[in-house]
């Protein structure tokens, strides 16, 4: 028996000069029953969200973010598990312009003053259990802060402020 390869030649390959994920998902947002994310949550329930639904709620964690401040060149470190909630706010953040650090819900102070002094993170958005990392920074009164699933004096709740955009 001999092992098959696929090979791809270079030339064959097809890549956009420019790409535009945005524009990517708007595009398929007018066929209303697609499906952009299928979604087993802890709870053990299957959800979906269509296009239309993840750039509608996308739209409205932009319009948050820009009314308190946020726009073009910002940065914004985010501590979240991966949820349909992540995507809202990653879609919002590339809509806006704002750069997107990523960090595991795993740091701790240390790793999080870090990223914070040498990105020059401007906002902070968290879930709800991972925000008291947060509290012990010296740089956390300076920043705009965003919790979700839950409340936190001192932080912005984004589910509360994304009502209000009904």
């Amino acid at each position: 028996m001999y092992e098959r390869k696929l090979v791809m030649q270079k030339s064959a390959l097809f890549a956009p000069e420019k790409y535009n994920i945005i524009s990517e998902i708007e595009k398929y947002s007018h066929i209303p029953d697609k499906k952009a994310i299928l979604y087993h949550n802890t709870e053990g329930e299957d959800i979906s969200v269509t296009y239309q639904q993840l750039i509608e709620q996308s739209n409205k964690v932009g319009n948050v973010l820009a009314s308190h401040g946020l726009s073009k060149g910002d940065k914004v470190l985010i501590m979240m598990p991966r949820s349909i909630a992540t995507y809202e706010l990653y879609i919002a953040a590339l809509k806006l312009g704002v750069a997107i650090i990523p960090c595991s819900e795993m740091l701790r102070t240390k790793d999080l003053q870090y990223r914070i002094t040498h990105g020059e993170i401007n906002a902070v958005i968290a879930l709800e259990p991972f925000t008291v990392e947060f509290e012990k920074i010296k740089e956390y009164d300076a920043l705009t802060k965003f919790v979700i699933a839950g409340q936190k004096d001192g932080w912005i709740s984004l589910e509360a402020e994304k009502e209000k955009r009904k």
